[in-house]
């Protein structure tokens, strides 16, 4: 598809992990590759396959993973610095606020435990308020997982500030266990928060990590 060429990230289609042609183990391992590919599309206004990105992210590395595996932050930023984009950082132990903060830059890769994510109304709730559009249905899934934050907002009601929301794109879609395709989830920034914290909780992850951008589009 033709892609926009605009400042605009909502103006950019989401991206899926599942049903692209020759995903590495048919998709199920590449949420990282997944948001990678947002990210180039947006600042470089290219697309690139799932596969081929995976090959750059594991070029010149000694931190190669199984294609079953997910990869981490140093064949994540490998793979946005072979794709020309050379702007981004990891960031350990950050909180929501620096996604927050990130997110307002551009767009902000986030790890997160996938159990603890909002969930959409009335579906698999984690423990605290669902997601406020959307959400995740997969409730099954409870690993660690990525997710691209794409925007913030102030929640107001009556003209009453009474959170921030964050806008997300989840790869976690277009599968048998989650076939809906929206184009973002919007969870509170404190969920978020709680998600991300519970990741060096429940999964092999010591510390909370995000990947950020440095600069403006």
């Amino acid at each position: 598809m033709t892609l926009p060429h605009s400042k605009d990230i909502f103006k950019y289609p989401a991206r899926f992990q599942f049903g692209q042609a020759g995903a590495p183990c048919g998709g199920s391992s590449c949420c990282t590759d997944t948001c990678i590919q947002m990210i180039v599309e947006y600042y470089k206004d290219r697309t690139y396959s799932l596969s081929y990105i995976r090959k750059m992210a594991q070029s010149q590395t000694s931190y190669n993973e199984a294609p079953c595996t997910g990869i981490n932050h140093v064949e994540v930023l490998n793979a946005l610095n072979k794709l020309d984009v050379t702007h981004y950082k990891v960031a350990f132990g950050v909180n929501n606020t620096f996604v927050g903060q990130k997110v307002a830059v551009g767009p902000t890769l986030v790890g997160i435990h996938y159990g603890s994510y909002p969930s959409a109304y009335n579906k698999c709730h984690s423990g605290h308020r669902g997601a406020e559009i959307h959400g995740k249905t997969d409730c099954r899934f409870r690993g660690a997982h990525a997710v691209l934050a794409i925007g913030r907002r102030a929640h107001t009601k009556d003209g009453k500030y009474l959170h921030t929301d964050v806008f997300t794109r989840d790869p976690d879609h277009n599968s048998p266990a989650r076939p809906e395709k929206p184009a973002f989830d919007r969870i509170s920034l404190y969920d978020l928060g709680v998600a991300m914290n519970n990741l060096p909780k429940y999964t092999a992850f010591s510390k909370t990590y995000v990947i950020y951008p440095t600069k403006r589009k």
